[in-house]
């Protein structure tokens, strides 16, 4: 059967060559249509731990995007926070200014991610820091329940997160395009155009763009909750799971 699969997959592969512009945004708003219409998603799930917004369901959650796991928890709970207090993006400038140094010093992440270390230790450390970057009580707050929960090393996630969360409140949406091969410029403008249709107006769109030679061809859109997947690859591994059923 996977003999049979592979041939197939070769015979194939002339027709479903990297698609030119107009094909490709063409087939991305036939797939995006269809997906919209089945619920919103043409993949069964979200990327676990990543930010997936969701036009529908932000309205009834209060949330602009769709954020999931652990990491996703914490930073549903600090745009809460600064949702009430009108300080999106005071928090947002908190957060960044503590992931740099996070980022930046070893012993300063050591020190936070050391379990062994008592949150009375830790909430010293937070109160030093938070006095010295002027940062706000609320943030300073965040930080000691995440320390006190133990929930260090998911702070990068959490970062991330929320500024997915806090990007989606001021409008803005990242799509990510994965092709097996370079787009051009002009595939690039058209696949834009076409992802801004398929959201309808109201967001200010940014494209990720991606090269992963394993799609073989075609491409693949992460958009809001959706997957709009027209990779060869992922016509093979359907074809494939086909042809090894049994008669």
């Amino acid at each position: 059967a996977m003999f049979r699969a592979v041939s197939v997959a070769h015979s194939i592969r002339p027709v479903v060559a990297i698609p030119s512009s107009v094909v490709a945004t063409r087939a991305f708003a036939k797939k995006a249509s269809v997906a919209t219409a089945a619920g919103g998603s043409s993949s069964s799930s979200a990327p676990a731990g990543k930010a997936a917004p969701s036009k529908g369901a932000a309205s009834a959650k209060s949330f602009p995007v769709q954020v999931y796991g652990q990491s996703g928890r914490y930073a549903r709970a600090l745009y809460n926070i600064s949702k009430q207090k009108n300080a999106v993006d005071a928090l947002e400038t908190d957060f960044n200014n503590f992931m740099g140094v996070w980022n930046q010093s070893d012993k300063f992440r050591q020190f936070l991610t050391d379990l062994s270390v008592s949150p009375n230790v830790h909430r010293k450390g937070i109160d030093d820091f938070t006095k010295e970057a002027k940062s706000s009580d609320e943030f300073k707050n965040f930080l000691c329940v995440v320390t006190e929960n133990r929930a260090q090393k998911e702070m990068s996630k959490i970062h991330a997160d929320f500024q997915a969360l806090a990007n989606g409140h001021r409008g803005k949406v990242t799509a990510t395009v994965t092709s097996a091969r370079p787009l051009s410029s002009a595939q690039i403008k058209d696949m834009s155009g076409a992802i801004n249709s398929f959201l309808g107006g109201g967001y200010t769109l940014s494209l990720d763009v991606k090269v992963n030679k394993d799609l073989i061809a075609g491409f693949m859109v992460d958009v809001l909750d959706n997957r709009i997947d027209l990779s060869l690859s992922s016509k093979i591994k359907k074809l494939q799971s086909v042809l090894e059923k049994p008669l």
